[in-house]
C-alpha cells in the first residue's frame, strides 16, 4: 500500500490575537539562571548642544554581579544592544510524498545561527501538535526502539532503527547540539505545545561572534494500519541571544 500522505510546514514566528493560553519557558542553562524582582520604569538617551545623558530610572543597584557561570552588568549600557542575532532555516517546508509502510523516509533541514556580539545563543524547538489529518487521524511522535530499548523522549534521544517502530522524530548533527544526539541513529520526538510541554533545547553556545550550523534529519515511519490522508503540523523554533 502506498500513501500520498504527508505535508509539513514550519513556523518560525507565531502571532496570536485575542486571549491565547499563557505559557512560560524556563530561562536558564548551564551558563545562567534569570531571577528578577525589579523593573526599570524609564530609561534612554537624552542630549542637546551642551550635554548627553544616558539614564535608567528605577534601578536599585548599578554594578557588576558575578558568580560561577554568569555575569550581570546591572545598570550599565549593554554592549550587545547594537548587535544582531541571525537565525535561518532551509528549507522552510518539507514534503514526504508516497510513504510506504515499514519503509522510513528522511528529510534534512539546515539551521544556521550567528551570535554577533552576543555571548552565544540558545535555540529551542517544539511542534504545535502531532502530525494530524483533516479527519483527526494522528501519526504519533516516535518513542524510538521502545519495544527493545529504553524509549526516547523530548529531552533524551534513543536508538531508532527498527522498521516496525513507527512515528515522527528528528536527529541532529553539529558541534553545539545536545550530547545525546552524538550517537549514530539516535532520535528524539518533538516537544508538543498542545500537550503543554516546554520546548526542547537543540543548540547552545556561550561563544561570542560564533557562527554555527546544525543538520536536522526529520524521520517518519508509518504502519500498514495508518489511515490514508494529508497530515501536517508546524515546528516552532525559538532563538535566544546569550546574556
Amino acid at each position: 500500500m502506498i500513501f500520498n500522505l504527508l505535508f509539513l510546514t514550519f513556523s518560525l514566528l507565531s502571532f496570536y490575537l485575542g486571549s491565547p493560553p499563557v505559557m512560560a519557558q524556563d530561562m536558564n542553562s548551564e551558563n545562567y539562571i534569570l531571577q528578577g524582582g525589579n523593573f526599570n520604569i524609564a530609561g534612554g538617551n537624552k542630549s542637546s548642544s551642551g550635554y548627553r545623558l544616558i539614564d535608567l530610572v528605577g534601578q536599585t543597584s548599578a554594578q557588576v554581579f558575578s558568580s560561577k557561570g554568569y555575569l550581570i552588568q546591572s545598570g550599565f549600557n549593554n554592549r550587545a544592544a547594537g548587535s544582531s542575532l541571525i537565525f535561518s532555516i532551509s528549507p522552510l517546508g518539507v514534503n514526504f510524498p508516497g510513504l510506504v509502510p515499514n519503509l522510513p523516509q528522511t528529510r534534512d533541514l539546515l539551521i544556521t545561527v550567528k551570535s554577533g556580539n552576543f555571548p552565544g545563543f540558545a535555540v529551542y524547538l517544539a511542534e504545535d501538535k502531532q502530525l494530524s489529518s483533516e479527519t483527526n487521524a494522528v501519526i504519533p511522535d516516535t518513542v524510538c526502539n521502545a519495544a527493545k530499548d529504553a524509549p526516547c523522549n523530548k529531552d533524551s534521544a534513543g536508538l531508532w532503527n527498527l522498521s516496525d517502530s513507527y512515528g515522527f522524530g528528528y536527529q541532529l548533527e553539529g558541534k553545539k547540539i545536545p550530547e545525546d544526539f552524538k550517537k549514530p541513529g539516535f532520535f528524539r520526538p518533538f516537544a508538543s505545545l498542545n500537550k503543554n510541554e516546554l520546548a526542547s533545547l537543540i543548540m547552545e553556545t556561550a561563544e561570542q561572534n560564533s557562527e554555527q550550523n546544525a543538520r536536522m534529519i526529520l524521520k517518519i515511519n508509518v504502519s500498514r494500519t495508518q489511515p490514508v490522508g494529508i497530515y501536517s503540523n508546524n515546528l516552532n523554533f525559538t532563538a535566544l541571544p546569550g546574556i
